[in-house]
């Protein structure tokens, strides 16, 4: 390899780290909560995450939820998802993949992030996604997924509501 090629490379490398990492220290590893029945934030974590579970409760912040995001994989919730404080992340603000919400998504406080709401690979989301908050830049994003509820924006919304050909939202689209 020439030396224009290895630095070429080591260019690319290092560009896309800081794409990857969000140009965070690499000796930081961020530790989230995780997130159990009845779970409430009113201080500041780096990120939530609720995996594999199955339970009854609401799982809310009113604090701060920063560099990360509410993360729900592969876990049933019966209650829902209620965010009055301030999401700030690099990726998504509230992301639920594969999972299953009774309950729905409430936001009334802010979430700044990269994608604000994200669900996707979900059969089972009832409930609705509501915002009466402010989510930006990124918006609302529905892939592959059944939502029964409807989608109820009276707050702002910046960078839309994206809703893939093979998800359904029962309920529509409501702006107040």
């Amino acid at each position: 390899m020439t030396l224009l090629r290895k630095r070429l490379h080591w260019l690319s490398s290092s560009f896309a780290a800081l794409l990857v990492g969000g140009g965070a220290p690499p000796a930081q590893a961020v530790s989230c909560d995780a997130a159990g029945p009845g779970y409430s934030n009113s201080g500041a974590v780096p990120c939530i995450t609720i995996a594999n579970t199955s339970f009854d409760g609401t799982v809310s912040n009113s604090g701060t939820v920063s560099p990360g995001g509410i993360a729900v994989t592969n876990a049933t919730i019966t209650g829902g998802i209620v965010n009055s404080g301030t999401i700030s992340a690099h990726g998504a603000g509230i992301a639920v993949n594969g999972a299953a919400i009774s309950g729905g998504i409430t936001n009334s406080g802010a979430i700044s992030a990269g994608r604000g709401i994200v669900v996707s690979n979900v059969a089972t989301f009832s409930g609705g996604i509501t915002n009466s908050g402010t989510i930006g830049p990124g918006g609302i994003a529905v892939t592959n997924s059944t939502i029964t509820g409807a989608i109820d924006d009276s707050g702002s919304i910046a960078g839309g509501i994206s809703i893939d050909s093979r998800s359904t939202v029962g309920g529509g689209l409501q702006k107040r």
